[in-house]
Parts: structure tokens; sequence; C-alpha cells
């Protein structure tokens, strides 16, 4: 179920924020801003990936002692004991806390894509009733 909601929000968000970046194109340049986003997705998406990869590995080694490898042997000790247990789940909470720290910290450039009634390229201001 969660993977179906995480795939219904970027279905929701990731084709009207394409649609946006592009809109402004002139057709010449569209296969280079096609390609730039890719790669742009691409690595970003890695980095991401081993972001997350590394804070929870530290966040494993630091809370469960006797912690030197992989996620395996941290089952293993999560299974031996229920205190290691908690422990890897504190872990996981951290790096689910890191990934909402940086999926707020995306969301505050959206509010600078511009509106239908501004032209390309203006920058996007919130008033105070809209903040």
């Amino acid at each position: 179920m969660a993977l179906f909601l995480v795939g219904a929000g970027m279905g929701a968000t990731i084709t009207p924020a394409m649609a946006a970046a592009y809109q402004g194109l002139p057709p010449a340049v569209m296969g280079q801003a096609t390609s730039a986003i890719n790669v742009a997705q691409r690595v970003a998406g890695a980095f991401g990936s081993a972001l997350l990869a590394v804070v929870l590995q530290q966040a494993t080694t630091a809370r469960l002692p006797g912690f030197h490898g992989g996620i395996g042997q941290a089952g293993l000790l999560a299974a031996a004991s229920p205190r290691a247990a908690d422990a890897l789940a504190e872990a996981f909470g951290v790096s689910f806390a890191v990934a909402l720290a940086v999926t707020v910290l995306a969301l505050v450039p959206t509010a600078m894509l511009p509106r239908g009634d501004d032209p390309p390229g203006t920058p996007r201001v919130l008033s105070r009733r809209e903040a």
C-alpha cells in the first residue's frame, strides 16, 4: 500500500513539474532539456540513495552494539535481542527522518515555479496569505 501511495504521489507531482519546466522552451531545445533532466534525475536518485544508505549505516552502527556489517547482520542481532530490534528500528527512524527533511527542503523551490499566468522565468513570491 505504501508503494502505491508513493507511486501515486510521484505521478501526480512529477508530470506537472515537467510540463512547467518544458512550457517556455522552444521545440528546438526540447531534446537537450529532456536529456539534461534525465541526467539530473539519475544523478540525484543515486546521490539520495547513497546518502540514505550512509545515514542508515551510521545510525545502525551508533545504536547497535556489535554491528560491523550489513543489514543481514543487523537482522540477526535484532532477532537475538528485543533491545537490538528497538535499536535497529530507531536507526531506520533516523534515516526516514533524514528522507523527510530532504523532501521538505526539495519543496522549497516549488514555491518559485511560475503560475499559469506568469511568463516563464518569473520567480513566484508567496504572499502572507499563501504562506
